[in-house]
């Protein structure tokens, strides 16, 4: 569970101050061109678990890029950026696991056979951008709306 007045705030407003809006968005840039960079090679595979990884990651990535665009549009206006800092934080956890979750489907797919752990694999990538990547589009609604909504 988050401690939103101790480790929690401190990381998510250290993420904010200096890891977007002091460089104007060039590390969440970095972040997303090597998540591009994976969902370019799952696009290459015919396998419908890595087309539908892919597809989800790339609306995941479009949210975060909407959120980070409203994130340096609050660097005027910092209770703003702090009031959405912690949901900016899950955003991108939850676009990390699913980046995450991505690669280990490339990495299965470079397989010759697919072993039983494969499977099991493609299924829990399958289930997390099912089920927990679109929690990204929720969280970019919260980081656009700032302080007030």
């Amino acid at each position: 569970m988050p401690i939103y007045e101790g480790t929690t705030a401190i990381q998510s407003n250290d993420l904010i101050g200096r890891k977007v809006i002091r460089n104007g968005g060039g590390t969440v840039d970095a972040l997303v061109a090597r998540i591009e960079e994976t969902t370019a090679r799952l696009r290459m595979s015919t396998h419908p678990v890595a087309q539908r990884t892919a597809e989800r990651l790339e609306r995941a990535v479009e949210a975060t890029r909407r959120a980070t665009a409203s994130v340096l549009s609050f660097a005027s206006a910092p209770r703003d950026a702090a009031a959405v800092s912690v949901p900016y934080l899950m955003l991108l956890g939850v676009l990390a696991g699913g980046w995450m979750h991505a690669l280990a489907v490339a990495a299965v797919l470079a397989h010759e056979t697919e072993g039983e752990k494969d499977a099991a694999r493609l299924t829990l990538a399958d289930f997390y951008g099912a089920h927990h990547l679109p929690r990204v589009h929720a969280l970019a609604e919260t980081v656009a709306g700032g302080e007030i909504g």
